[in-house]
């Protein structure tokens, strides 16, 4: 078990800080990210914030052997929920805010007609086509309503137009990618279950004696995707410099 105050120091690795906080190297990341992110990333720290104000409680809750504490199961639930949908949220904010900047002629057109099947766009593309009688529109005229990024294709897809490829972002050997997109008993995976089976699915598999979502997936999926959305950001950043593109970060360029 990684206590409240352990779990923050871990995730200051990733420039994670408790928010409103009055420690001196909590002001001073704060500060930092301020400068040297994007606005993005200042809204999944605030985020990331809200989704672990639960995590105390649910450390103090008993949760002994051959008892089921319900009310521990539901919180610990509903704080995956809310990292996830931290997640996701970065992910198709950032998206949303970087396809204005994006021409279609300037794109790797393997990635666009990958990202035209994966999306199904093919009505929004060629009407955009018919009315400009070449590639010369932006990303953001054909891109859908609803992204859908916790989906790992749509995500990798959507992030490769940008020359970034998401499953090495964190580790080359994909193992955080697998933690957190993979099929089977990823955090992804973990939350849609809680979503469409409910509480009581979480219930049933403590009393089969089955993995649930406790403290530690709650701890580890807070470092993983803190982790991952660092280094997208990282990747974002050189990208797309301050200089060029000033709207995305959280600090102006000083003229």
């Amino acid at each position: 078990m990684i206590s409240d105050e352990e779990l923050w120091l871990k995730l200051k690795e990733f420039k994670v800080f408790r928010y409103q906080n009055n420690e001196p190297d909590d002001i001073d990341l704060f500060g930092k990210v301020l400068s040297d992110h994007i606005n993005e990333f200042l809204m999944y720290v605030m985020s990331l914030n809200m989704s672990l104000k639960l995590y105390p409680l649910v450390l103090r809750m008993e949760n002994k052997e051959g008892f089921i504490n319900y009310d521990y199961l539901f919180h610990c639930d509903m704080i995956l929920i809310s990292l996830i949908t931290s997640l996701e949220s970065y992910l198709v904010r950032n998206f949303r805010k970087l396809t204005p900047k994006a021409k279609i002629e300037d794109l790797d057109m393997v990635n666009f007609v990958n990202f035209i099947k994966e999306f199904r766009i093919e009505p929004e593309y060629f009407k955009a086509l018919k009315e400009h009688s070449n590639h010369e529109f932006n990303l953001s005229d054909v891109i859908p309503k609803r992204m859908e990024f916790q989906q790992k294709n749509k995500a990798k897809i959507a992030c490769k137009l940008f020359k970034i490829y998401l499953p090495t972002l964190a580790d080359k050997k994909q193992d955080t990618w697998e933690r957190i997109f993979g099929e089977k008993n990823s955090y992804i995976a973990l939350r849609h279950s809680a979503i469409h089976a409910g509480i009581i699915n979480s219930i049933l598999k403590k009393a089969e004696g089955k993995s649930i979502v406790n403290e530690n997936i709650i701890a580890s999926a807070s470092l993983d995707i803190s982790k991952f959305v660092y280094k997208l950001d990282k990747s974002i950043s050189r990208e797309f410099k301050k200089s060029e593109c000033p709207n995305l970060y959280a600090q102006k360029v000083e003229e």
